[in-house]
């Protein structure tokens, strides 16, 4: 299911989605998920 929806074979498929949410996140909020995870929580 995974790897037809991302197009991926065998393993592929745990590093493929994170990649694409990553790009998601830097469109989204113009920052890295790394960035946007070490903001002060208020």
């Amino acid at each position: 299911m995974f790897n037809d929806a991302f197009n991926t074979e065998g393993d592929a498929f745990y590093d493929k989605p994170l990649q694409y949410f990553g790009k998601l996140v830097k469109e989204r909020f113009g920052m890295s998920i790394d960035e946007l995870y070490s903001l002060p929580v208020y």
